[in-house]
């Protein structure tokens, strides 16, 4: 008899990642939409300075 085979994982939590580019993509596309880029430029910032 061969050994059972486990199923993958289910993900039931973002990651950090995952998180992080969920708010890059919400802050993107706000400042797109309304061309306002002072939240975008400090996500930005914080990124490169942090």
């Amino acid at each position: 008899m061969s050994p059972a085979v486990k199923p993958p994982p289910v993900l039931t939590a973002a990651t950090d990642a995952d998180t992080a580019h969920r708010r890059l993509v919400r802050t993107f596309v706000a400042a797109a939409q309304t061309g306002d880029l002072t939240e975008l430029e400090e996500l930005l910032a914080a990124d490169v300075t942090g």
